[in-house]
């Protein structure tokens, strides 16, 4: 036989050799049959850090009636799954009891639910731990606040806010974070609203309001500030930070290159909540330490929330009538702007007071 043909003939027995292993390996990998229906469970986006979550997955049927196991996995505190529950029933489920450890950090929840023969079916959901308070020992850090700093205790709830003294007002220096109901004369305005509706987030970005809300949600003695008090803060924030090129804004414009002097290079849960841009500056001379909290939209019993690491929006007691004004910074702007939102609109409240 000469060369070319036993060359011929190898390619072809290597050639059916392979073909058959390759049959062989696609019985071994055919795809398993699935359970019916969809594994699902929810835990809140954000949690305190002490919190005792509480899940229950349901959704799950065997297609003959068979028994079903169950196992979850809490990451990163796991490093196996927990299967001391092994049973899922299909109308109630299977229930995990679960006791954060105090550590301010992102969790991924999964479940599965398994049986003999069948592909498994899971789950996964995420929720962050987070910790109020502006002492630098919660989720935001970095802020600009010492111990030693002048403060304020809201008597209605005993909750504190720092303060400073800017253009001849005195200003809370973090949101406003007032949980009780809102009241004007007689009618009701309803609460504020923490942030993807986590009550966790409260003190920690402060509450959404809408402006009607806003203009009645201070302490007694302060409000929310009108223009007049914002342009007095700006005028004086400029005046003693020489870096500021505009020295006298007017009354209604755009604050030109004075967002930094606003901004806090704050942190939450030791990740920077204004994203770098080399447009801005980020001084805090001010000391009004503004975070980007975003906004909220309000409708039919339901909010979205956007904007966050990217907004820091105030409201000012101006309105039209339809529309009420507020003061915002937007992450890749030097600047102040004013904007305005309907009724649905709700963000962030500073309150100020006269000295």
């Amino acid at each position: 036989m000469t060369f070319k043909r036993f060359r011929a003939v190898s390619t072809i027995i290597m050639a059916a050799s392979i073909a058959i292993v390759s049959c062989k390996k696609d019985e071994e990998t055919t795809t398993l049959p699935t359970l019916d229906g969809t594994l699902s469970f929810s835990v809140p986006l954000y949690a305190d850090v002490d919190a005792t979550l509480e899940m229950t997955a349901k959704g799950v049927t065997h297609p003959e009636g068979d028994a079903l196991g169950v196992y979850w996995k809490v990451s990163p505190d796991m490093e196996a799954n927990d299967t001391s529950k092994t049973a899922f029933d299909p109308e109630t489920g299977a229930s995990l009891k679960y006791q954060l450890d105090g550590k301010m950090q992102t969790y991924t929840i999964t479940c599965g639910v398994f049986a003999s023969g069948y592909s498994t079916k899971t789950a996964t959901q995420y929720v962050t731990a987070v910790k109020g308070g502006m002492d630098g020992t919660g989720s935001i850090t970095e802020a600009g606040f010492s111990a030693s700093d002048e403060a304020f205790i809201d008597p209605r709830d005993g909750k504190e806010y720092y303060i400073a003294s800017i253009g001849g007002r005195i200003w809370f220096r973090h949101n406003l974070a007032y949980e009780g109901e809102i009241t004007a004369g007689q009618e009701c305005l309803g609460h504020g609203i923490p942030y993807y509706d986590c009550e966790a987030m409260t003190d920690v970005f402060g509450l959404y309001y809408t402006q009607e809300q806003a203009l009645n949600a201070c302490p007694d003695g302060w409000r929310v500030p009108a223009e007049e008090d914002w342009l007095d803060m700006a005028n004086a924030t400029a005046a003693s930070d020489g870096s500021l090129a505009v020295q006298n804004f007017e009354k209604g414009q755009t604050y030109a290159g004075l967002a930094g002097a606003l901004m806090a290079d704050a942190q939450f849960n030791g990740n920077a909540l204004w994203e770098y841009w080399p447009q801005v500056k980020i001084t805090n001379s001010s000391r009004l330490a503004a975070i980007s909290a975003g906004y909220a939209i309000t409708a039919n019993g339901s909010s979205t929330f956007d904007g966050s690491t990217k907004y820091a929006a105030f409201w000012t007691s101006e309105n039209d009538g339809e529309k009420g004004s507020y003061r915002y910074i937007y992450v890749d702007s030097p600047d102040v702007y004013v904007g305005t939102g309907y009724s649905s609109f709700a963000t962030s409240v500073r309150c100020v007071r006269d000295l």
